[in-house]
């Protein structure tokens, strides 16, 4: 390895590093999972990862894998941000706002930048990018991209997805190419090319001949694999790759560079909690809630708050705490329409909706950060643990309908007393992302097996309700043979002709969003897992 790391120092400008202290900080990312890579790379600019890719490519060419894995913030909670062979680390140097352009909305940055710097850069103009994560502090553009990421905005305002205008992506082979719509004619054209790029617009044009129907039968809710094939090649003819590479979490290509689209929000809200003791008191009104179009509408279980009472945190509004009963919980909704009228009408209308047995709090300004604030409940709770327990990202972002969230919620309770493990929840309404978070001890044996058990208990629970269990950023590889129970055998086939076409010596990400061997997975766990950063939520929508 120090023969490859000589060399590869020597043909680029970024820093290649192979001691083991660093090696053993890059090996884990926010999942419960540890893989050490050979070499971390912080490449400086795109020729870097063009040199970096082709030399692997080569390499794979003589029969010697050599795996390449993109690092951002290493937020991901599936394990897509570890992996063997070579670690190209983003931020270090590719971090910065390339250009903007206000008029069109328009800004291009480097994939290692994080989505808080461009968010601050943005609110100058009043503009933003809305699908921030709660990790918007360290997360990356290209972590977002890789994951489709959503945050408490996105039930209103969409994914990372719907802010993605074109992406500059290193192929596997190291060519260089720009996304953007193709039509029949643009495809044809490329498919007559000899180089790799004319390769993959033969392969999944190929691919959606042969099999539109079962295309057209992904749900619109699915985001394991890679369902934005649907997205990606339309009937008319026309082909786009970069739905394939949102969501793919870097197992198809290397995203160096993308354009955002942005958009005018409001930074004013009025916001409404509402503390019930009973699942009855909300089941008949979040149609009705979701209806009105609130920017946030969060739920979060008493057992979160309760938790945070045991580690000694109370949380108060207009002077009264908020601890709901244990069978109850707590709804923050908030609005942000321009017109400060318009919000308060709105917050009155959905309070309206409520019966009389539930205690409502509203306001605006001040007192509307102080609601959205218990929101930070999460990083008191998921990170503050003692030396056994913790709570580790195991079951983050299942997408559960709406008219099963009540359902859902009774179900994840029950498992949680069936097999004696403390549980929190939490959610947003509006777009359906569910977070439950057990308390494990993971360096226990017993620990390692109740993890995997409760991990099938609660797959086949988000089946019973007709959810999808990695909706909020992708299979990685905890969930990916969990996933795969749902899915049927034709698009698991489908998805590996995919991966072959844009990765057929299997070097990008190799692991993520593939089956894996349990027994591989398990030996992967740490044993005291901690989250690599805060997971908290901090507003960036001030």
């Amino acid at each position: 390895m120090n023969k490859i790391a000589r060399y590869l120092n020597k043909n680029i400008l970024g820093e290649v590093d192979i001691r083991e202290a660093v090696r053993r900080h890059f090996s884990c990312d926010s999942s419960i999972l540890q893989i050490a890579p050979e070499i971390v790379i912080y490449p400086k600019n795109t020729k870097d990862i063009v040199k970096i890719a082709n030399f692997s490519w080569q390499f794979s060419q003589k029969g010697y894998r050599m795996p390449i894995t993109v690092r951002g913030g290493g937020s991901d909670t599936s394990g897509a941000a570890i992996g063997s062979g070579i670690m190209l680390v983003m931020p270090a140097h590719m971090n910065m706002i390339e250009e903007s352009d206000m008029r069109q909305g328009l800004i291009r940055v480097q994939s290692g930048i994080t989505f808080k710097s461009v968010n601050d850069a943005l609110s100058l103009s009043g503009a933003m990018i809305p699908s921030y994560p709660t990790t918007a502090n360290y997360s990356t553009i290209g972590g977002a991209i890789a994951n489709d990421s959503q945050g408490v905005l996105s039930g209103k305002y969409g994914s990372t997805y719907n802010y993605i205008d074109k992406l500059e992506v290193v192929l596997a082979n190291g060519e260089v190419i720009q996304t953007g719509r193709k039509n029949k004619k643009q495809v044809n054209k490329l498919k007559g090319l000899s180089t790799f790029e004319g390769d993959v617009y033969r392969g999944l044009d190929g691919i959606y001949q042969d099999n539109k129907e079962l295309i057209a039968s992904i749900s619109d809710h699915d985001k394991s694999g890679y369902a934005n094939i649907k997205k990606a090649c339309l009937p008319d003819g026309s082909i786009d790759i970069m739905p394939l590479l949102v969501g793919s979490q870097g197992s198809l290509g290397i995203v160096t560079e993308a354009i955002l689209k942005t958009e005018f929000i409001s930074r004013s809200r009025s916001a409404m909690v509402v503390v019930f003791d009973d699942f009855r008191d909300i089941s008949e009104v979040l149609d009705s809630v979701a209806e009105k179009d609130p920017c946030i509408f969060e739920y979060i279980s008493a057992e979160t708050f309760i938790r945070a009472s045991e580690l000694g945190r109370e949380y108060f509004v207009q002077g009264k705490q908020i601890l709901p009963n244990i069978n109850g919980g707590v709804l923050i909704i908030a609005f942000d329409e321009h017109s400060k009228g318009q919000r308060n009408r709105k917050l009155k209308k959905v309070s309206a909706l409520f019966s009389d047995s539930v205690n409502i709090l509203m306001d605006e300004g001040e007192g509307a950060d102080s609601i959205l604030d218990l929101m930070s409940i999460t990083s008191v709770v998921y990170t503050t643990q003692n030396n056994e327990e913790t709570m580790p990202p195991i079951f983050d972002g299942a997408f559960i309908p709406r008219k099963n969230i009540i359902q859902y919620l009774k179900l994840v309770r029950e498992l949680s007393e069936i097999m004696k493990i403390p549980t929190t929840i939490v959610g947003n309404v509006s777009s359906g992302i569910f977070t439950v978070r057990p308390i494990l001890k993971l360096n226990t044996l017993m620990g390692k097996q109740k993890t995997f058990k409760m991990l099938d208990q609660y797959t086949k629970l988000v089946m019973k309700v007709d959810g999808y269990l990695a909706h909020l950023s992708g299979e990685g590889r905890l969930h990916s043979n969990f996933v795969s129970l749902k899915r049927d055998e034709k698009l698991t086939e489908l998805y590996k002709k995919i991966k072959h076409v844009f990765d057929p010596y299997g070097i990008l990400n190799p692991g993520v969003k593939e089956q894996n061997d349990l027994r591989n997975i398990i030996k992967c766990l740490r044993p005291n897992y901690y989250p690599v950063g805060q997971i908290v939520f901090k507003s960036l929508y001030k």
